[in-house]
């Protein structure tokens, strides 16, 4: 049985893949009307290869409610350096890879 996100600890292993809807991964092509377009790279490879998690912080909501509020999260560190949200598994800040728990 596949883990949930949010059930994800300190050694568990993931897969890291490539969002391919990143402007990293799509190339420009001209549509029939002349117009550029972008659509996602088919040369590009969806799945990078498996991580384990090396390190999880939740991070606590902070600020006042009736004020600018940050809520809480929680984080995942792969070995290779990256953070992951653990709410949709996007990599922290980028979007460009997002993780699934194998």
């Amino acid at each position: 049985m596949t883990k949930a996100l949010e059930d994800l600890n300190i050694t568990d292993t993931v897969l890291v893949k490539r969002n391919l809807e990143h402007p990293a991964h799509r190339i420009p092509v001209i549509d029939p009307h002349g117009m550029t377009t972008y659509v996602p790279d088919q040369s590009v490879e969806e799945t990078i290869g498996g991580s384990r998690v090396v390190e999880r912080y939740d991070a606590p909501a902070s600020g006042r409610p009736d004020r600018s509020c940050r809520p809480g999260r929680s984080l995942v560190r792969l070995s290779n350096g990256f953070w992951y949200d653990l709410q949709d598994g996007y990599q922290d800040g980028s979007e460009a890879t997002y993780i699934e728990p194998i």
